[in-house]
């Protein structure tokens, strides 16, 4: 009886040191598909903290719009959603995101860090209490930059988290 109480005991036991893990970059059954963007691809230098203090991307997809062409899928461009303000040192990404689409994320910078969204406005107008504030700065993050200098949309695949680099910068006068 002593052999088979350590048996059971040992079940628990390896399966809780199975579940662990440290590595962060391991690939696991629930990954996901998602476009992000990281202010180091966007944020202009020095502007983090001094000027610019959070930023909202709002995602489109453009499949199917002048910017890329699939057969069979939307042919007009659409917002798939707002992150909420971030502070301007934070990473966004977006999760509601198809394998094969094509994505740009549009940027707008506050010199505030009081901003929020009001219950029921839209994603991407912000407020400081119930007065409106608009962005001070605008940028976009595009999947790259193609020979004639024109903007390509990043396109998403299946599992697999793709970060916009080409981005214009944010925090400059560009307004």
């Amino acid at each position: 009886m002593s052999s088979r109480r350590n048996s059971l005991f040992a079940i628990p036991l390896v399966l809780a040191v199975g579940c662990s893990s440290n590595n962060s970059n391991t690939l696991a059954p629930e990954a996901q598909t998602l476009i992000g963007v990281a202010p180091a691809d966007f944020m202009a230098a020095g502007s983090c903290g001094t000027t610019v203090q959070r930023y909202v991307g709002t995602l489109r997809d453009v499949t199917g719009s002048d910017k890329i062409s699939l057969t069979g899928v939307s042919s007009a461009p659409f917002v798939v959603g707002s992150s909420p303000p971030t502070p301007c040192d934070k990473s966004v990404v977006f999760s509601n995101v198809i394998a094969a689409h094509a994505y740009e994320v549009a940027l707008d910078g506050y010199d505030r860090s009081d901003v929020d969204r009001l219950p029921n406005s839209s994603p991407s107008v912000m407020f400081a209490g119930s007065q409106y504030v608009a962005p001070r700065w605008t940028a976009e993050c595009h999947g790259w930059t193609d020979a004639d200098g024109g903007f390509q949309p990043g396109l998403a695949y299946a599992n697999v988290t793709v970060i916009l680099r080409d981005c214009t910068e944010l925090g400059v006068s560009n307004r």
